[in-house]
């Protein structure tokens, strides 16, 4: 706890069961195997814009939690649920969720950015991102980059980078990132306003990670809507 306020996230080791996650990784296998499938569409697919495959690979997926059960028995895992509580306060909803999918040698670079800047929710000390990788997330494959510290910047101006769906900060100076790799089953929670980004795959394997952005109920919200109502809370506790 006092590691997440002081750097602004926080790794922790087996949260996620494996069966879970091998269900999660074959149903992103289902959905992707379709590009132009109902599912793919409903949930938002996005290609990699500047792959150099023979086939178009996969980026992203939006929303997975509201149209696919093993997604929304993640997003409503006790035991994730309970260390949301303990870093934010309860009772939570699910604000948003997504599958970020960087494939081998083909996923591309996030470049830095707060959460928020997407979200708008205030006050952001009322909302957490809980990102768990379905492979093991390493350098090597674009495991998130974390600047520690920087969600005391408070929301930093951001603008768009023509042509493409990312949001960039201004003014943030030169501080220096810091690698978080971590074991499929693990969970990064980050704070919205904490600067994040990760490096393209240059490795043969995938890093596949869902991402629940959860939020208080009470938290107001300026610039997107949550897609769930309340949720439980378990006396589950960081290890």
């Amino acid at each position: 706890m006092s590691r997440f306020r002081e750097h602004g996230y926080l790794v922790v080791d087996d949260v996620v069961p494996a069966t879970h996650l091998r269900e999660m990784r074959e149903r992103i296998d289902a959905i992707t195997s379709e590009l132009d499938g109902e599912d793919a569409k409903r949930m938002g697919l996005q290609i990699e814009p500047d792959s150099k495959a023979a086939v178009p690979m996969p980026r992203k997926l939006n929303e997975l939690a509201q149209h696919d059960e093993i997604f929304c028995r993640h997003a409503e895992m006790p035991q994730l649920l309970g260390m949301v509580g303990q870093l934010i306060g309860d009772p939570v909803r699910l604000f948003g969720d997504q599958a970020f999918l960087k494939p081998p040698r083909e996923g591309s670079a996030k470049p830095p950015h707060q959460d928020n800047a997407h979200f708008g929710i205030d006050p952001p000390d009322w909302g957490v991102t809980a990102w768990a990788p379905l492979d093991d997330a390493t350098v090597e494959n674009g495991c998130v980059q974390y600047i520690p510290g920087s969600h005391r910047l408070g929301n930093v101006l951001h603008e768009w980078v023509e042509g493409t769906t990312h949001l960039v900060p201004r003014g943030v100076g030169s501080r220096q990132p810091v690698h978080a790799p971590v074991r499929a089953g693990g969970v990064i929670f980050h704070h919205l306003l904490t600067l994040h980004m990760s490096a393209p795959n240059t490795s043969s394997s995938w890093r596949r990670a869902y991402a629940c952005h959860y939020i208080r109920t009470d938290a107001r919200h300026h610039i997107q809507e949550p897609v769930a109502a309340a949720l439980g809370r378990t006396t589950t506790t960081f290890r």
